[in-house]
């Protein structure tokens, strides 16, 4: 996100800008909701999910519910195929493509740390996959909750997946901003002229 505040204002050839933020924000506002709804369909009062450890063996517990977590944690990671990777390369491409970002060391400082976390955070979530598909259950296991949450995480795992074969609508929807703006600049002149007359 810091890499699409220091692109700037969009190029006139629609590089940069809001939308790209906008666009990561949402995807990853989807992403994340998906992985707390699991979560909470997974917390039992009695034997909370408080560790990494707790979700060994989800897979063979709750499989739509360890599906659906895998999913919101790779579009998290922005494994292709996932709304997270085209939200990721949405904004370093509005970075390299911004007027600021020749022989700016502020863009290279912001590449390398887009580097850094993308590494720190394979290690950590493809972890939490590894435990849920490959590990068995450490203890007691868990009542599940609502139905209601279960639901609310495979639709944001759904999200996750079609936007990511498909994000035409999501980034359309985020370009709005540009667009109207752009469109107010054509429709006003065009506008005075026929008052004129």
């Amino acid at each position: 996100m810091l890499a699409s505040l220091a692109a700037g204002p969009a190029t006139n050839n629609g590089v940069g800008g809001v939308g790209p933020m906008v666009f990561y924000l949402t995807a990853y506002g989807i992403m994340s909701i998906g992985c707390f709804a699991i979560l909470a369909y997974l917390d039992d009062p009695e034997l909370p999910v408080d560790h990494a450890d707790d979700l060994a063996g989800l897979s063979r517990r709750c499989p739509w519910a360890a599906a659906s977590l895998a999913v919101c944690i790779l579009g998290l990671l922005g494994l292709p195929a996932t709304v997270g990777f085209v939200a990721k390369a949405q904004v370093i491409l509005a970075t390299i493509g911004s007027p600021a970002s020749p022989n700016s060391s502020l863009i290279a400082v912001l590449g390398l740390l887009i580097i850094i976390n993308a590494a720190i955070a394979a290690w950590y979530y493809l972890g939490l996959v590894q435990r849920m598909y490959l590990r068995t259950p450490v203890g007691p296991q868990g009542r599940t909750g609502h139905v209601f949450s279960l639901a609310s995480g495979v639709a944001c795992a759904a999200l996750t997946l079609v936007l990511g074969f498909g994000p035409g609508t999501l980034g359309q929807w985020t370009q709005v901003r540009q667009a109207s703006k752009a469109h107010a600049q054509t429709i006003i002149p065009e506008t005075a002229i026929v008052a004129g007359r």
